[in-house]
């Protein structure tokens, strides 16, 4: 399905929300390219967001994370992009995000996050040392300040117990009320 209008399209939620994988569906759904942030971030920097989180820091990794949506922005005219967790918190990304295109925001809940993050928490710099007595009380008090500047979104959509396929589908049809 070609959607016309606005073609810059970004997934926003929690690290563990299924951004990259919902916005891979989404992209084929719409044929649109997919992006997603950190990738394009460790292929700038040459270095795994983990390595640049370990080498150069938190705050070096969001000023490149913010130098590169910008590049995405103003140089591709057509995209899904999954952004990274934190990107909306950092340098104004989220205004400029939803002055640019649709901002979509995965709200999921605290326990199906927590399980995915417990999961994959080694790649996770923000996380990886967060032991596993009470990790998703400890997910929560970390991120939950996040909830409000999701909430700000375009299109809120709720993930909890539905398939990606489903996700997508709901993601589609509020499409149609902004393009």
């Amino acid at each position: 399905m070609k959607l016309a209008g606005t073609k810059k399209f970004f997934l926003i939620g929690l690290p563990g929300s299924g951004k990259t994988t919902v916005g891979k569906i989404l992209s084929m759904e719409i044929q649109i390219p997919f992006l997603d942030l950190d990738g394009e971030v460790e292929k700038k920097e040459k270095k795994t967001v983990s390595e640049i989180f370990r080498t150069d820091g938190e705050p070096f990794f969001r000023e490149i994370e913010s130098h590169v949506l910008q590049e995405i922005i103003h140089k591709k005219t057509e995209y899904v992009l999954s952004c990274g967790g934190g990107t909306p918190f950092f340098f104004e990304n989220m205004k400029h995000m939803k002055e640019n295109g649709i901002t979509i925001y995965l709200e999921t809940p605290w326990e199906d996050i927590s399980v995915r993050l417990w999961r994959k928490k080694e790649k996770r710099p923000l996380i990886e040392s967060i032991s596993s007595q009470d990790f998703q009380n400890s997910i929560e008090k970390r991120f939950s300040y996040r909830i409000p500047i999701y909430k700000t979104a375009d299109i809120i959509i709720n993930t909890a117990c539905k398939e990606k396929k489903t996700v997508v589908g709901e993601i589609v049809s509020a499409l149609h009320t902004f393009i």
